[in-house]
Order: C-alpha cells, then sequence, then structure tokens
C-alpha cells in the first residue's frame, strides 16, 4: 500500500501539471486509503502536500504571464476568510459523532470522507458540462463582481474536505467570469496555492505533523507536476478533461459506497 500511495502522489503532480488541478481529489483517498491516516489528518496533509504542488506548477504559468493577479485576489481573499473560520472554528464544533435518528450515528471522519465524496461527483458535474470557449480579457473584467460568491464558496469546501477546489476554480472562472482557459489555469494554481498554505497554517497548532512525511510525498508530486508541466502540449485538453473526468466520478462513487453502503464505519 505504501508503494501504490507514493504512485498516487506521483500521479497527483502529474495531473496538477497537465490539467492545473485535480490534486486533492487524488491525495485525500490516496492519505487515506492507502496510507490509512485519519480523515481529519489526512485533510491538513492534503493542504500542503496540493499547496506546494501547486505552487511549482504555477511558476510555469507566470514566467508565460498565463494569470490573472486581479482575479486572484478577488477569488482568494473572501476564499481565505471562509478557511480560516471553517478550520479555526466550524470543524472543532463538529462532535466526533454525529446522531441522526436513532438508527445512524457517523463518525466526524466518516462525514468528511462523505463530504469529499459528494464533492467529487460534484466535480465530475462542472467538468463534464463545462465547455471551453476563447474568451477575450474584456469579457473577464465585465463579469468580476461574481468572482468573491465563488472565492466563498471553494473556500468553505476546501475547509471542510481539504480540497483545494480547482475543479471549481478553472469552470467558474471560464464559464461565469469569461476567463481564458491558459489565464483560468494559472490563477487557479495561484489562488489553489494561496488557500492550501493557508489552511495548513491555520491547523499545524491543533495537529501534530510528521514534516518527513510531508517533505517526501511532497518531493514525489512536485517530481510528478513537473512531468505533467512538460507534457501537457501534447495532450488534448479536452480529452483528458473528459477521461479525468468520469475517474474522478468513479472515485467518488467508491468513496461514498465505502463510507455508507458497506456501513464499515457507520453504525
Amino acid at each position: 500500500m505504501e508503494i501504490i500511495g507514493i504512485v498516487g502522489i506521483l500521479i497527483m503532480g502529474v495531473v496538477i501539471g497537465l490539467l492545473g488541478s485535480g490534486g486533492s481529489i487524488i491525495t485525500l483517498p490516496v492519505l487515506v486509503y492507502a496510507f490509512g491516516m485519519p480523515p481529519l489528518l489526512a485533510t491538513t496533509y492534503s493542504l500542503i502536500i496540493v499547496g506546494v504542488t501547486s505552487s511549482f506548477g504555477a511558476i510555469s504559468y507566470i514566467i508565460k504571464k498565463e494569470y490573472d493577479i486581479k482575479i486572484a485576489l478577488l477569488f482568494a481573499i473572501p476564499s481565505l476568510v471562509i478557511i480560516f473560520l471553517t478550520r479555526s472554528y466550524l470543524m472543532p464544533m463538529v462532535p466526533e459523532t454525529i446522531n441522526w435518528g436513532t438508527h445512524v450515528n457517523i463518525s466526524k471522519s466518516n462525514l468528511i470522507m462523505l463530504l469529499f465524496g459528494i464533492f467529487m461527483v460534484a466535480a465530475f458535474y462542472s467538468m463534464i458540462t463545462s465547455n471551453v470557449h476563447n474568451y477575450k480579457q474584456t469579457d473577464t473584467d465585465k463579469h468580476l463582481g461574481f468572482i468573491p460568491f465563488e472565492g466563498g464558496l471553494v473556500g468553505f469546501i476546501t475547509g471542510i474536505t481539504g480540497a483545494g477546489g480547482g475543479f471549481l476554480i478553472i469552470p467558474s472562472l471560464v464559464i461565469a467570469n469569461k476567463t481564458p482557459i491558459k489565464t483560468a489555469v494559472g490563477t487557479s494554481l495561484l489562488i489553489i496555492s494561496i488557500n492550501s498554505i493557508i489552511g495548513f497554517v491555520s491547523d499545524i497548532n491543533s495537529i501534530h505533523i510528521d514534516w518527513i512525511k510531508i517533505i517526501s510525498y511532497s518531493i514525489f508530486s512536485i517530481i510528478g507536476v513537473t512531468i505533467g508541466s512538460r507534457f501537457n502540449h501534447l495532450i488534448s485538453p479536452v480529452k483528458l478533461k473528459s477521461l479525468f473526468s468520469w475517474f474522478i466520478l468513479l472515485m467518488g462513487i467508491a468513496i461514498i459506497y465505502k463510507e455508507v453502503i458497506t456501513h464499515q464505519s457507520i453504525h
């Protein structure tokens, strides 16, 4: 399982390099199911690993000037506020066991994984229904008012599940804000980097961190993002997006099935 986990982390980096998003969709299940990490701790580890990886992935877009700092700030500031409030106040308020009626008791860890599975299904729908158009920057400027609301929503999802939200950020920027796709990808990586690292910092005093694991996992993810960045121009983005969309749908269904249908952790 350790080898499977390392391969999963490597694949996560490749996916970020190719698509500019999708890191946490792979990282959280790998940490929980391959490395046997408790879900709450895994969300913290996922935040820093994805944050570091996205930062490296963003470098090539920054060099090519394929990013929009105005969008990144409008998105990131409300997102950061919501992440901080969610991680610092909301999540500690959630009891370790939640009683729904007389027959269903769900643990906090199971709730996190269930929400993550639902998030993956939502990410599939977001990706599979989005159409990529070659918008101009002037189109984006007309729709900047939506961005803070989108940032708050993604911040809430990031705070609860440890997911960077790239598969929600990119479609929202492209569809709702008419942002050119390459600019959306580069900007998404910047936003994910900021959100993930701030989310991790908010947890650092409350959870014991194994820095050796963090560094070793991050090294493999950085190798992956380097590989993905070098080959992203060789694969059709449309085909890659479609394949990965179905992949995350299957993973989301598998997680929901494991946590609910099998009743392995819900009593």
